[in-house]
This record gives C-alpha cells, structure tokens and sequence, in this order.
C-alpha cells in the first residue's frame, strides 16, 4: 500500500490514515529504485514502444526497434558514469533565496452553484485561476511523497466541501501500473472517474508512514480523449457533474459517499452536430443554470429544475467537413469560466461572453472578440488529427487545435480583465480584454520566434498573469517544450489605457498542464523535462553507433526512446524574483545503469497540478499519482 517516502530516504510503511482497505486497484507499485538487468531494460523499452506507437516519429519493424534499444544500451555502457554531475540525483534543491511571502489572500468571488473555493475544479474556482491560500511545498529535503497506484494518469483533481473525499480523471494507458507485462494490469485502457479517500488528519499527513488515502471507487467512462470529463466540477451539493461524451452525469461525493453511482443523467445526443461531436466541458452559472459547449462549438444551458436546454450556435454555421476536428474555426476544446455578470466561452477563432437566465434559457451572445488564430503553416501531424492527418493547419506542435490553447482566465484587482494566448504565426500574443465590452486593453508578443505555443492556461493573480510554453510537447510522451516562463503585469498607462509588462522570464521547459501559485508560499510550482548531461551523451553515442552500422534513418527513433530516460522534476519559481524556491525529482522508476527511466512515474504531460488543503501538492504522472507534502509549512 507504500504510505510515503521523506526526502530521497526510506520508503513509508503503510499505516492506515484514511481508513479501510484499499480498493479498486488490483496490484501494486513495484519496488522503486532498482537496477534493471540487460534482458530486462530491452523488455521494459519493448513494451514502451509497443504501447505508444501512435506517438512515435514514423512506422518501425520489430528488427529496427532492436536495433535501436542495442545502440543505446551499448551506449549507456560506454559513457562515464561521472558525466551525469548532479541532474540525476534525487534531490535537486538548489540554494536559498529569499521568499517573498506570504502574500496577500487571494478571494475571488464563489460561484453559489459551485462547491467552495478553490476545491470545486481543476482550476480551483469559476475564474479559473488556478490560485490558492493553501501553503504547498517549500523544502525538498523534508518533502515526504505518497504514491497512489492509478494505472493511468491523472489529469483533473478537485475535492468535495469537506475534503474529505477527492475525485479523480484520468486517463488509463497500456503497460503502465506495475512496470509487468500482466494481463491483470495491463490492458485496461481509455478514461476513469476514482473516488478517493482523503485524511483531514494533520497527524497523518506529518508521519510519513501514515497514508491519508484510500481508493474506494472507480468508474470507467464511455468518453475518450480530453473531452472525456476532464473539465468536471463539483457543484454545491457536493456532486460532481462530468462530461462523459456526449452526457451529463451526475456523481454525489459528499463525506458519506462509498462508491460512484449517478443519481442524474443528461444526454445531449440530439444537440451534436455528428456522432463525432462531444461535450467538451460544463460549469454552473451563477443563477444555477448549467452552461454546456460541445467541440464542434454549439453552447447551451440547462435548467435543472425544469429541464429546459437553450442552444446557441454560431452565426456563420458550423462547417461540418472540419467539425469537429482540429481544424474546426468554431471548435471548442477548453473549458468555461463564469462570473457574476455572464459567461465566458473560448473557440478556435473568437472568446465570446454570453448571458442566460432562468425562464430564458436560450445563451444571449453579449460580446465576441476575435483573436489572431494563425494560418496553415503546418502539416497536421499530432495524434489528434485524425482525419486530417497530412493536411495544412495552424496547430502548432504540442497543441490540441487549430486556435488558442488557453481557457479564459478572468483576472485583475478589479475583477474586470481576461487574459488569453491567441495563436498568431511567429510569436503568439498574450491577448488582455476587459470583460465588460470585449475590448482589447493590452497584448504582447511571447516567447522565440518560430518556437511559441501554449496548451495550458495562466496563473491570474491581481494583475498578474504567469505562462508557460507548450511549443513541442507531444501528446502522451514527456518531451520537453521550448523554453518559456513569464510573469506579465499589466499595467496602466498615462493614456488612460493599459500595458502588457513583461517582469521576469526563463528558459524552463516545461511538460505540464496547469501552474498553480500559493499566496502562502509566494510560489508559482511547475512541471519541468530536460535532459541530463549523462543522456545528451549517450544519445551521441547511439547516434555514432547507428550511423557506423548504416541505420542513420533510425536516429528519429532512438530520439524519440530517449525521452523515457528525461529527467522530469517539479520546479517552483518565487513570484517576484524569479529565483527557484523549490525543486524535486519525479523520476523514482527502474535505472539501468544509472539512467532512470522515468517514462512510469515521471512524466506529466498535460496533467493539472492542484495544491490540497494541508498543503499537498498533486502530480498526475504516468502510473501513479505523486502527492507532495513539506511538514515544515
């Protein structure tokens, strides 16, 4: 059951902390930390490679992956084994700087239909702001770990008023819990809604042997993909209300709830524009209303007392030979943030603010601000392109469509800003809007050149907005993106109108979903992939290998194999100074020869950090969900 491992020490031992037996996983993690011997490491990257060939860089025979997984055994043995310096270690605190915390608490309005703040969605309230006054990790070295085995990855995390019970989407895979090629654990695949456990107990958060935990449910849904639930919510009676392709399903998960049985369910299949269309997200308005959008970009509301829908659809029609698809111009794939005053609403081409009431249900389009979405200049190449595999696009390299990859993030002192990423050609722009009249108050040019992409949304903060770069990233796999880490104030100006301001910037590469910041810790906490000076070298090694026996066409492949041994940590940046307050290794997989091969429970592509009421930190990496936890706070 493993309760946790302190620092890079001993492993925890398992003593109850959430209470009864553990449930709905049917093996464990395997031991952590263990060398893999030669048979076992070219098992392990078999099984790898046979389970995530839809991601690889083009079709390989069976001798040319042997080929590969040779070279770069062969070259693992002939590097130095002091090349890898400090990167592989476990700990990668770096020095002191000081903190400039704790800030002020952050307080946005609560949503009444939605559970209570920051708790009820990945984003932690209907702003999205992905903001909390909970404290998170400061102190790598006394950070004790627990792992909860989920055979997939967790993207979603939110809580019930209580928090006492967590609940959890991810999305399961082939080969990953247990690191065994077992029938039992292996070949479940697709989406799973898990109802969880969790301690409130201070106590047994503090001992590291105590496990606050316990799986006490899973559910596996119909929906594939990210529409599948990613964007649940749980509302003020503690349900969590999930998208399940083209459903609505109604989960209660107050304090007493003992497994995951709908009490409600809402099919929306007549509103689809195809059997291909589904609900990408809900949220509940602020007069209890229930906002939908579908991906191919039709928005509408629900009344639950009387079960009236309203539809809105788009103007100019929805084109029905791109939607939905990635190429959509209506298409909708981000989620929905709301206010007192409407609700707001991200397409591949416009962010649109609606309002609706209850007796008038059907969505009233107040406002709609197009946004600079870019031309095909690419050639559509991502898993996600089905159909359109081959063809022109504007989806940037490690983005989902043809648009802006950010939900809406309302923001400002005033509660009056929203701040997104367009997808303009060179450099995408930060975009800031007012809310009330769709106005453009400020935009700004991110990251290089050619190298600029964002999948995930900001941080708002105040004024601030802070960012990452998504360029590169591939669906699934843990490849680093292009650098990018910004803080943006926006300011006003003598004009009377507003400035992007840019305050700090840096060159991680990032592989996660959502940043989240602690007002308590005055931190703004990061997934991050790079490569140790170790693996750059071996990689050089196997590149010689293969050219010197001919098979340079192969190189792509041994690029692609080598980012199972990436190094992927949890970086934490200081609000106001940039400087890395907080550091720690995710990889705690098998290593051979010294090289961890974190492709298990190191990666995170794509997941939502979420930061917990005892101050824990969530980390949805392949196989297991890692949670964070500094006693010292």
């Amino acid at each position: 059951k493993g309760g946790g491992k302190k620092g890079g020490g001993k492993k925890g031992g398992g003593k109850k902390g959430a209470g009864g037996e553990k449930g709905g996983d049917t093996c464990e993690l395997s031991s952590r930390n263990t060398d893999m011997t030669d048979e076992e490491f070219v098992v392990a990257l078999q099984g790898l490679l046979a389970n995530t060939h839809v991601h690889q860089p083009g079709s390989y025979t069976h001798l040319e992956q042997q080929e590969v997984i040779f070279a770069l055994g062969e070259a693992i043995k002939q590097v130095d084994e002091e090349l890898d310096g400090s990167e592989n270690g476990r700990l990668l605190q770096e020095g002191i700087c000081r903190s400039s915390g704790p800030l002020p608490e952050y307080n946005p309005a609560q949503d009444p239909f939605l559970g209570p703040n920051p708790l009820n969605n990945m984003h932690g309230d209907s702003g999205l702001s992905d903001t909390t006054n909970f404290p998170a990790p400061q102190d790598a070295d006394t950070t004790i770990v627990r792992y909860l085995p989920t055979q997939s990855q967790c993207y979603t995390t939110a809580f019930n008023a209580a928090a006492d019970r967590v609940v959890l989407l991810c999305h399961t895979f082939p080969y990953i819990d247990c690191r065994i090629q077992s029938q039992e654990c292996s070949n479940t695949t697709g989406t799973q809604l898990r109802l969880v456990k969790r301690s409130n107990d201070p106590d047994c958060w503090n001992d590291e042997t105590c496990d606050p935990f316990e799986t006490i449910d899973t559910l596996t849904l119909s929906g594939l993909g990210r529409q599948a639930g990613i964007y649940f919510y749980i509302d003020n009676n503690d349900v969590a209300v999930v998208a399940n392709d083209k459903v609505l399903d109604f989960y209660p998960v107050g304090s007493d709830s003992t497994n995951l049985t709908a009490t409600l369910s809402i099919d929306l299949t007549s509103y689809m524009v195809s059997d291909a269309d589904q609900i990408t997200s809900a949220f509940p308005g602020w007069d209890g209303l229930v906002w939908w959008e579908t991906n191919a970009g039709k928005v509408g509301t629900i009344n639950l007392d009387t079960g009236t829908v309203g539809v809105w659809e788009p103007p100019e029609g929805i084109d029905l030979d791109l939607c939905p698809g990635v190429n959509c111009p209506t298409g909708i794939v981000k989620g929905i943030a709301v206010d007192e005053s409407g609700t707001y609403v991200i397409t591949n081409s416009v962010l649109a603010k609606f309002q609706a009431t209850v007796g008038s249900e059907t969505p009233d389009l107040l406002w709609s601000f197009t946004y600079d979405r870019g031309s095909a200049i690419y050639n559509c190449s991502a898993p996600g392109c089905g159909s359109t595999t081959g063809e022109p696009t504007g989806m940037k390299p490690g983005m989902q469509s043809w648009g802006s990859g950010t939900s809406a993030k309302l923001f400002g002192e005033n509660e009056d800003m929203i701040g997104i990423a367009n997808n303009a050609d060179v450099q995408i722009e930060i975009n800031v809007v007012d809310r009330t009249s769709g106005e453009l108050l400020c935009e700004l040019p991110m990251f290089e050149a050619n190298m600029s992409a964002v999948t995930t949304s900001f941080v708002g903060y105040k004024n601030m907005l802070f960012g990452v770069n998504n360029f590169g990233m591939i669906p699934g796999i843990s490849v680093p993106s292009a650098p990018g880490f910004f803080r943006v104030d926006v300011e006003s100006n003598n004009s009377g109108g507003y400035n992007c301001v840019p305050k700090w910037f840096e060159n991680d590469q990032t592989n996660t979903g959502c940043l989240k910041f602690s007002t308590d810790t005055a931190i703004v906490y990061n997934n991050v992939n790079s490569y140790s000076l170790r693996l750059n070298a071996v990689v050089e090694f196997a590149i010689n290998i293969l050219e010197s026996k001919g098979l340079g066409n192969l190189v792509p492949l041994l690029e692609y194999i080598a980012n199972f041994f990436s190094d992927n940590f949890v970086l934490a940046r200081d609000y106001e100074t940039a400087c890395v307050r907080y550091k720690y290794d995710l990889n705690d997989g098998r290593s051979y020869r010294g090289l961890t091969l974190g492709e298990l429970n190191g990666w995170t592509y794509f997941v939502s950090n979420q930061i917990g009421p005892a101050g824990e930190l969530y980390v949805g990496t392949l196989g297991a969900l890692k949670v964070l936890y500094d006693p010292t706070n």
